[in-house]
């Protein structure tokens, strides 16, 4: 009886020497070796692209010509603007009557909407990604 307590009980202890020896040296190690293989495989500084964002801006004064101001980033390339739609009293989106304006900057691009719009959608292609940005009146939206 006595005996098959001390084999027990060592079998116990060997038991619990083997878990300490795993989770406080095998574990670790484990974790050291996956994380500095993993961050081998990723540069550390990825290069970013010059990519910026897209600023749609509309605005109606009381007085005067409404306008869409489509503002970059500098150093990004120029927005496409495919189509400027407004949306219609039968609820319907319809190519809004618009011409286009002197810009302000070398990065914007200025736009004249004749005739009252609430609200318009910007059709607008930009590194390959066709976009729609709706925006209200006096208001702003970001696209990219």
């Amino acid at each position: 009886m006595v005996r098959k307590f001390r084999k027990g009980l060592s079998d116990i202890i060997g038991f619990l020497i083997l878990l300490i020896f795993i989770l406080g040296v095998m574990v670790p190690l484990l974790f050291y070796v996956t994380f500095s293989y993993s961050q081998g495989l990723v540069p550390e500084s990825p290069p970013q692209p010059n990519i910026g964002v897209i600023n749609i801006t509309y605005t109606v004064p009381l007085y005067g010509t409404s306008k869409l101001l489509i503002q970059w980033t500098a150093g990004s390339p120029k927005p496409v603007v495919f189509c400027i739609y407004n949306y219609s009293i039968k609820g319907e989106w319809v190519k809004a009557n618009y011409v286009a304006g002197t810009p302000s900057s070398s990065n914007t691009e200025c736009f004249v909407i004749n005739g009252p719009a609430n609200t318009l959608l910007v059709q607008l292609e930009y590194l390959n990604e066709t976009y729609y940005a709706q925006v209200g009146t006096n208001s702003s939206v970001l696209v990219g």
